[in-house]
C-alpha cells in the first residue's frame, strides 16, 4: 500500500490548519497580548516534529515483529519528551516576560500550546486514507 500521497496530504493539511489557528492567534492582540500568538506557534512548530515522528514510527509496525513494536515505543516516548519541551518552552516564555505584572490569567496563554498537539487527531480525521487510495486507483 502506497502512503506517500495520504502523508503528504496529513502534513499539507496539519500545516494549513496550522496557520489557520496561528492567525485566529492575532485576535489577542486586540488586548495587546502578543504571547498567545507565541505559544500557538510553539505548538505547531513542536507538533508538527511530533506528526511526523507519530507517522514515520507508526509506519514501521509490522504484524509480531519486537523490535518494530520497541521502535514505536521509543518514538511513543520521543514524542512524549518533544510536548513537555513544547510545554515547557511556553511556560518559560510566559514566567520569563512577565515583568511586573501580578496577572496570573496571563498564564491561560499557555493553553494555546495544546492547539498543535490537538491539530494531528483533527487532520487524521478530515484526511481519510480510503478516498485517496480510490483517487489514485481510478487514474
Amino acid at each position: 500500500m502506497e502512503t506517500k500521497g495520504y502523508t503528504k496530504r496529513l502534513f499539507i493539511t496539519y500545516i494549513v490548519l496550522g496557520i489557520v489557528a496561528i492567525a485566529i492567534s492575532t485576535i489577542g492582540l486586540i488586548w495587546s497580548n502578543w504571547e498567545i500568538i507565541a505559544c500557538v506557534s510553539i505548538g505547531i512548530l513542536i507538533g508538527i516534529i511530533n506528526y511526523y515522528f507519530l507517522i514515520f514510527f507508526s509506519n514501521k509496525v509490522s504484524g509480531n515483529d519486537k523490535g518494530s513494536l520497541t521502535s514505536f515505543m521509543s518514538g511513543y516516548g520521543l514524542r512524549f519528551l518533544l510536548q513537555v519541551i513544547g510545554l515547557g518552552l511556553s511556560v518559560l516564555l510566559i514566567y520569563l516576560t512577565r515583568g511586573n505584572s501580578v496577572n496570573t490569567f496571563r498564564y491561560f496563554n499557555i493553553l494555546g500550546t495544546g492547539v498543535g498537539y490537538v491539530l494531528p487527531a483533527i487532520v487524521s480525521s478530515i484526511v481519510k486514507q480510503e478516498k485517496i487510495e480510490k483517487k489514485e486507483e481510478s487514474k
